[in-house]
């Protein structure tokens, strides 16, 4: 049995609502074309139980192993152009966050009152889908990456 030949407005709802469906699941699983998922979970006892600040930035390699900690953290007063994104992080919360993909690296930073080892990470492009990051204490204890 031959179907009955569909309106151009029919296609075009067909269209629309598989486009919706798409950007939906896309969505759902936690990605956006053109962004990346930043994904961050504070454990209740970071920066002895104080906010932290996450600088995202967008830099070469050589100026990200260059800059030191006190350099990183006058971008929080003064930011340039390297500067993608500044979020106050909570002991005890998890956060997420869009940032429109950028053309080179992504950079992010946590300022804690005394970092007690890792406190920064580097991503290189081709960037990820999402960046997962995990704080405990005064320090980043795991990091990942979905592509």
């Amino acid at each position: 049995m031959a179907r009955p030949p569909q309106s151009g407005t029919h296609r075009l709802l067909r269209g629309g609502l598989r486009a919706a469906l798409l950007l939906f699941l896309a969505t759902a699983m936690g990605c956006i074309p053109g962004y990346v998922r930043v994904s961050v979970s504070a454990a209740p006892d970071i920066n002895g139980k104080q906010p932290v600040y996450m600088l995202v930035r967008t830099l070469e390699r050589k100026v990200y192993l260059a800059e030191s900690y006190g350099e990183v953290a006058g971008k929080l007063v003064e930011s340039d152009a390297s500067v993608l994104r500044k979020e106050l992080l909570f002991p005890g919360q998890s956060r997420s966050l869009y940032i429109k993909k950028p053309k080179g690296p992504l950079a992010l930073y946590f300022l804690f009152t005394a970092p007690g080892g890792t406190w920064r990470l580097f991503v290189e492009p081709a960037l990820p889908l999402q960046v997962k990051a995990e704080l405990k204490g005064n320090r980043l204890v795991q990091d990942s990456t979905l592509f």
